[in-house]
């Protein structure tokens, strides 16, 4: 399964890859969320933990 559909954003025009990088730079910026826009303009919300990041977890095969 993938993460966009996982988050439920299959319509949001938005890669796994894209999904991922954000994260990753909202963890970068010590941010707590990050908010993604669905198609119908709902929003979904990515709590960010406060703990390390393992990039390679979330690498592309």
């Amino acid at each position: 399964m993938s993460l966009k559909k996982l988050l439920g954003l299959n319509e949001a025009g938005i890669s796994d890859f894209e999904i991922i990088s954000r994260l990753k730079k909202a963890q970068k910026q010590d941010l707590d969320e990050v908010d993604f826009i669905k198609a119908d303009g709902s929003v979904v919300k990515v709590n960010l933990p406060h703990m390390d990041f393992d990039p390679i977890l979330f690498q592309e095969h």
